[in-house]
């Protein structure tokens, strides 16, 4: 060959250091090299030094703006790399940092696993530990292990990390009123008098969470008296027509009911209330669309009415209404029925699918066209057969369909009168079982004023936007509170990474949501939600300011028809499209939570700052047509801030609801600490002037800023 060669030498050094490696060559009739001067070689045996910095206390993850069961922990440390031994020769420098977290014993946590941290080039390390679990609360090990160049491996000696993100639990547990004293348990009602204190405990280590052993300590709680005027008996007095033949609230509690239960009828007539019969029996104490309600099962649930001539013997010009919620839209279910054991006539209100069914038995079925049912979701339904015997199908106090028929119901003169199931002919049995749950069911004679939809429909807003889910993200589809299906769902609007939670501790419930220049709510409105033509609404919303140039909106209307109310840094201002702006200017609104509420009864728009009216005026009718659905919009008209509990109700609020709505945001308790600083109790005056039904929130919060959750179950006051 050409006489060219490589070469690659092997030794098997002592140790790490500085080694000069010397050679020479030979050919093959014997010439050799003279030694060459040789060249040094270093060996790096030494591992990488790495180190964590030690956790100043409790330390409190991140939580993901996407995953609730998804935290990240920041960790930092430095990592070098020995010089070579005996020399000034850097090492081979580190390479790679490998982060895990192990329970206090060391021992391996499923789905913690080893993570890569990020070398910033100048000796320190960091990374964004990702923790999966649902609550990581608790004492952890922390490993750290680095390697160098040539797969060295060092690791840092463990050191023990607190985590702490377990809210304290402040639970009521009593009420004192003057000098008697009474307790009152979680879930039972109770009345309160002027001077009531009401009391309770708060613990950092709540009973649920075993592996709380460090606390950061209580910092302070909050209670909250949140008015309920479902159905606005304590603020309006507002009594049933007198055409109602029937009106079910279906209130009675399971607590107190047997394997037979009664369901009274408060219908002016005052007839027999309805009765149902061991496992026949709807489960009764169900969350309604107004208090309680009546889940039914699908299978075999009834209750039963005896024959009335002012019930079964209606043959046209008759309203049957009810709240539903389906559990599901793809069978047939008798919502309000009469039997046919021993004859087919009477009459039927059913949901068919996603449509809307009146029969008038051994006359015609009226089935709607139109696909206005949604499953798991509260919708108002109801059909008056007019006097022209066609159906006027109504969702929600609208007017949706009108299917035409050609003659009046037949009267039922021998049998029971059904709710949540039918009879076949001839049958005894039930069937045709409705799945889901019902409320307020009301039959009443001719077509419902507009009084009658008010009662019918209940005092709750139509709208309601509470932000109190954890995560708010940008294009995120909010529910409606309200329950009120179709289109009610609201998006943001936003050009913010996907990733960012939008939520904040709010002044009502758990949260509020941030708005400014690059975030804001728009969406659809069901039908229904606001009054059509010119007829009354009311529109609110608690508001937080960032500073003087600041604005907060809140408009519903149509695209070119709209009602508007601005919460500005010195002024209150309520818009209507085409018409002279109501603008009531006020102290210093920047630096606090405000609660502003705009009224508007057909004639008169009425401006409210904290529950006190500040301004009205006479206006001209106002048409929003908003009979198919409307559009909502809140957020940021110049600068940003916090909005939280948007409402939307279709009558106008009176000055006892503006009150009750301002009184309902959080109120700081007295805090006594106990010997243990992760215990305490808490105590708090009721504000006076208070005055109806209200539900008892409470929440505590720690030194690191964990707030308690909403509960399930909250404490019903009433007095």
């Amino acid at each position: 060959d050409s006489g060219d060669a490589s070469w690659l030498p092997l030794f098997q050094p002592n140790g790490g250091g500085a080694y000069i490696l010397y050679s020479r060559a030979t050919d093959r009739v014997g010439n050799q090299e003279s030694i060459s001067s040789g060249r040094i070689v270093y060996v790096d045996a030494l591992p990488p030094v790495v180190n964590v910095q030690a956790p100043n206390g409790l330390q409190q993850p991140t939580p993901s703006s996407t995953d609730a069961a998804l935290w990240t922990l920041n960790l930092s440390g430095t990592a070098t790399d020995p010089a070579i031994e005996g020399s000034a020769q850097p090492g081979s420098g580190v390479e790679d940092i490998t982060v895990q977290l192990f329970n206090e014993a060391g021992e391996p946590i499923p789905l913690f696993e080893p993570q890569k941290a990020t070398l910033n080039g100048d000796g320190t390390w960091q990374i964004a530990y990702e923790i999966r679990a649902a609550n990581p609360t608790g004492v952890y090990q922390i490993q750290v292990s680095a390697v160098d160049g040539v797969g060295n491996h060092g690791e840092a000696a463990p050191i023990a990390y607190s985590i702490d993100t377990t809210a304290p639990a402040a639970v009521p547990s009593g009420v004192t009123a003057g000098q008697q004293g009474r307790s009152t348990a979680a879930g039972d009602a109770g009345i309160l008098a002027i001077g009531s204190v009401v009391t309770g405990t708060v613990s950092e280590r709540p009973d649920d969470v075993v592996q709380q052993t460090d606390v950061a300590g209580v910092s302070y709680v909050e209670a909250a008296f949140n008015p309920l005027f479902s159905h606005g008996s304590t603020f309006r007095n507002t009594p049933l027509s007198a055409s109602t033949r029937l009106y079910l609230p279906l209130d009675e509690s399971s607590a107190t009911a047997g394997a037979d239960q009664a369901f009274a009828n408060i219908s002016p007539p005052g007839q027999a209330s309805a009765l149902c019969s061991g496992a026949a029996c709807p489960q009764s104490g169900e969350a309604g669309k107004m208090a309680q309600a009546l889940a039914f099962d699908g299978v075999d649930d009834s209750l039963t009415f005896t024959n009335t001539a002012a019930l079964n013997g209606l043959t046209n010009d008759f309203t049957v209404a009810a709240w539903i919620k389906p559990s599901s839209t793809g069978v047939l279910g008798r919502i309000v029925s009469t039997a046919r054991t021993s004859s087919t006539n009477g009459w039927s209100l059913a949901t068919y699918l996603d449509q809307l069914l009146f029969t008038s038995y051994g006359v015609q079925d009226y089935l709607g066209t139109l696909p206005v049912l949604k499953a798991d979701v509260w919708q108002h339904v109801a059909v008056h057969l007019n006097a022209d015997n066609d159906a006027e199908f109504y969702v929600n106090g609208v007017l949706v369909e009108t299917v035409t028929g050609s003659a009046p119901a037949i009267a039922d003169p021998d049998d029971r009168l059904l709710v949540g199931a039918g009879t076949e002919p001839g049958q005894s049995d039930t069937s045709q079982h409705f799945g889901g749950v019902i409320d307020e069911v009301a039959v009443m004679t001719g077509r419902p004023s507009a009084a009658d939809w008010q009662i019918l429909l209940g005092a709750d807003p139509t709208f309601h936007l509470t932000f109190d889910q954890p995560f708010i993200q940008p294009n995120a589809k909010l529910r409606n509170d309200a329950g009120l299906a179709v289109a009610d769902l609201v998006m943001f609007s936003s050009s913010l990474p996907a990733d960012t939670n939008l939520r904040a501790d709010g002044i009502v419930g758990g949260g509020s949501v941030r708005v400014d220049a690059s975030a804001g709510l728009i969406g659809g409105l069901a039908p229904g939600v606001m009054a059509f033509e010119n007829g009354p609404f009311s529109l609110s919303f608690w508001g937080a300011l960032d500073d003087g140039g600041s604005s907060l909106v809140l408009s519903v209307g149509s695209a070119d028809n709209r009602a508007g109310l601005t919460l500005r840094p010195a002024a209150l201002t309520a818009s209507f499209t085409g018409k002279t702006d109501l603008n009531v200017d006020t102290a210093n609104l920047v630096g606090a939570w405000q609660h502003v509420l705009v009224t508007y009864d057909g004639s008169e728009r009425v401006l409210y700052l904290n529950g006190v009216e500040i301004g009205r005026d006479a206006i001209t009718p106002n048409t929003l047509n908003t009979a198919i659905g409307s559009l909502l919009s809140a957020g940021a008209v110049t600068g940003g801030g916090f909005i939280d509990d948007v409402r939307v109700y279709r009558y106008e609020l009176n000055a006892r609801e503006a009150k009750a709505l301002a009184e309902g945001g959080w109120l700081l308790a007295d805090v006594t600490p106990g010997a243990d600083s992760g215990a305490a109790t808490w105590s708090l005056p009721t504000p006076l002037g208070l005055e109806g039904f209200y539900e008892l929130a409470s929440r505590g919060v720690d030194q690191l800023g964990n707030v308690q959750a909403e509960e399930d179950g909250v404490i019903t006051w009433r007095g």
